[in-house]
């Protein structure tokens, strides 16, 4: 199990790409999290948060769609459709993975694992407590990192007004800790892809 100075480069310093899908998922997650608390102090004392308002918007919509037969039948159409599209879509690219993943091991298996039985072993361990790592990780972000930051963000819009700065800080801070928690996925995962 011999790794070059190029493997752990690859391991340790993210692409371009990575650290773009990193800050769109942190974006993500805060707009999932944050987003209806934004919305809310955004509009509040404005014309859009008028009860009256919001009911002629629903009802507009339900109208349209409660009148309109062919209207009503094709919303349900394109959405099942859409739930199809997506659940096809899921089953075909699990299968392409299997399929690809027993081609590759065939392919290793005959031709290119010659390593030694004991340094086999020794890479599955490695390869084993990485994804022990991985589950670990993803427990601890669920019950302590992400509510931890959430609710920093939660408590810096909430002082917004009041503290500007140190609310902005809170906010940075927050995407800086939620990113090096995906950041540490990524390492875990790129860890076991070079010990295969």
């Amino acid at each position: 199990m011999h790794l070059t100075k190029q493997d752990y480069l690859r391991v340790l310093l993210p692409t371009k790409r990575e650290v773009w899908i990193v800050i769109a998922l942190v974006v993500v997650v805060f707009l999932v999290f944050e987003g209806n608390l934004i919305f809310s102090l955004a509009t509040n004392g404005s014309v859009l948060i008028d009860a009256k308002l919001q009911e002629s918007f629903s009802g507009q919509i339900s109208a349209v769609f409660e009148n309109n037969e062919i209207a009503n039948k094709a919303s349900l159409i394109a959405f099942w459709a859409g739930v199809g599209l997506v659940a096809y879509s899921i089953i075909w690219s699990l299968y392409s993975f299997i399929s690809e993943g027993k081609d590759e091991i065939l392919v290793e298996a005959k031709y290119l694992n010659q390593a030694s039985k004991k340094e086999q072993l020794q890479r599955s361990l490695v390869q084993a407590g990485l994804l022990a790592g991985i589950v670990a990780l993803g427990i601890a972000s669920i019950n302590i990192t992400v509510p931890y930051i959430t609710n920093l963000w939660t408590d810096a819009i909430m002082l917004v007004n009041e503290e500007t700065i140190y609310a902005i800080l809170m906010i940075v801070a927050g995407f800086i800790g939620l990113a090096v928690n995906f950041y540490l996925f990524k390492v875990l995962i790129d860890w076991i892809e070079i010990l295969e």
